[in-house]
């Protein structure tokens, strides 16, 4: 068994592209976002046993997601609503326990 605590954490990349709505605009940015989640698992035979606990970050640095700018004709919300999330940061905190 690895213990009672587990550490994770995942690097997400965009790369860069050509802007396809504008392509004589600003070509879009590349996106880097870090996930990160902290678990703890209480021993077995203890006063907590069976309880579960993570504290989940994604986008653990609060990245805006790259601009894209749209032509006069397009009307968006300047980004790429179909690879990136304007939320930003997210945590989560989840506590569970096993009867």
């Amino acid at each position: 068994m690895a213990g009672p605590w587990q550490a994770t954490a995942i690097v997400n990349y965009l790369g860069g592209s050509q802007n396809i709505y504008a392509p004589e605009r600003v070509p879009v940015a590349s996106w880097t976002t870090l996930d990160t989640q902290l678990s703890y698992n209480a021993a077995p035979q203890t006063v907590l046993s069976g309880l579960h606990a993570s504290l989940s970050v994604r986008n653990l640095f609060d990245r805006d997601p790259p601009y894209v700018q749209f032509d006069t004709y397009r009307q968006g919300l300047n980004y790429d609503s179909l690879n990136v999330t304007p939320l930003g940061r997210v945590v989560t905190l989840q506590l569970s326990k096993d009867w």
